[in-house]
């Protein structure tokens, strides 16, 4: 219902004379196999870049071949259309964060030189969204701080810091750095943790995803086949000498499946329609030499006396919340990380050192407590 004008050459490219069915309604799909892989390509991305439901969408492209080698505008229409329904349905995860990445590897590997700002924008609010979710979380307070120390982990300690020593270095930006040093600070202050509850970060991120994707999609222009029904239609001036080689995406165009539409419903889209797509990707990270250390003089550390007597710290008891969340640690972290342990569970463990939980520990296991 929704391809109007377009819809004719659709029918015209790819069905036989007199047959005004779309070759998934035939039966096996008869007649599919015929379809040229360019010509997939084709009437894919203009499936993609409509705005028709995800599961419609999905139902469609799973009725047509899948051509050998997707065209890389296909391809950043299947992350973009991705992104997309992640921002409207408000469900950002990890693989929102590598559908961004893979958008990031594509233009640079099309000859970008550097991402585009918007692109490092959407990347650090969505990295800054998901590491502060799960303070917002229905548990207890020990497993949200606990469920924000891994997410700090896993994100920025671990995929940032990948990101840093790879190609893909141009996504760690200033606004990626800005928050490392807020989601740090929390790490170890209860104070910094409530300034990142008061932030919205998740209208942040999503804000930032759809700014993005306007941009992108301004810069793809329309699909082939709208260029085609507007030529067929006399819409379209062709023998211009204004017009540049190769550029078949007029700038004025936006991309239509950003506009609201009240009957979408929205699904999961699995791993596995982007798996094919990405599976280089691991493979484009490279060796990072580093520069040569230089020697550097400093001046001499100034000493200073210890006193000869040292106040003793009065001894605090230890209550059951903090017995209890010391068990709950050691079971999700393992014995013998206490500095880490310590630094998750501030709020509890205040006054405390990394000794003061190692004794506790060693007591309440030779006691079975």
């Amino acid at each position: 219902r929704r391809f109007s004008k377009q819809q004719p050459i659709v029918f015209f490219l790819f069905c036989a004379p007199g047959d005004e069915t779309l070759a998934g309604d035939r039966k096996g799909g008869e007649g599919a196999t015929t379809m040229e892989g360019q010509k997939a390509s084709w009437i894919l991305e203009f499936i993609l870049r409509q705005p028709i439901p995800d599961w419609l969408a999905k139902e469609i492209l799973l009725r047509l071949p899948t051509p050998p080698l997707l065209d890389p505008h296909l391809k950043k229409t299947v992350f973009l259309r991705r992104l997309s329904s992640d921002a409207s349905a408000g469900r950002l995860s990890d693989a929102t964060l590598h559908s961004l990445e893979l958008l990031e590897e594509l233009d640079r590997s099309l000859g970008a030189a550097e991402p585009d700002e918007a692109l490092k924008a959407a990347y650090s609010a969505v990295a800054a969204e998901l590491t502060v979710a799960p303070l917002r979380g229905p548990g207890s307070l020990v497993e949200a701080e606990a469920g924000f120390c891994e997410a700090v982990n896993r994100i920025w300690h671990c995929r940032v810091a990948d990101l840093e020593r790879s190609d893909a270095k141009g996504l760690v930006g200033s606004g990626l750095m800005e928050w490392r040093k807020e989601v740090e600070g929390a790490m170890v202050s209860g104070q910094s943790r409530e300034r990142l509850l008061r932030r919205d970060t998740k209208g942040e991120a999503e804000a930032a995803l759809r700014q993005y994707l306007r941009a992108a999609l301004r810069d793809m222009g329309p699909p082939l086949l709208e260029l085609v029904a507007r030529v067929v239609g006399g819409k379209a001036d062709v023998g211009g000498d204004d017009g540049r080689a190769g550029d078949r995406f007029p700038a004025e165009h936006g991309f239509r499946f950003m506009e609201r539409n009240p009957t979408a419903h929205t699904v999961e889209w699995d791993e596995e329609s982007n798996e094919s797509l990405s599976e280089k990707s691991a493979d484009s990270l490279k060796r990072v030499h580093l520069p040569t250390p230089r020697t550097r003089r400093v001046s001499p550390l100034t000493l200073q006396k210890v006193p000869k007597f040292v106040r003793r710290r009065k001894i605090k008891r230890w209550t059951p919340q903090e017995e209890d969340a010391l068990r709950e640690a050691v079971k999700k972290h393992g014995i013998g990380n206490w500095k880490f342990i310590l630094q998750c569970y501030t709020a509890i463990f205040e006054d405390r050192t990394e000794v003061d939980l190692k004794d506790k520990w060693r007591n309440m296991s030779r006691y079975n407590l």
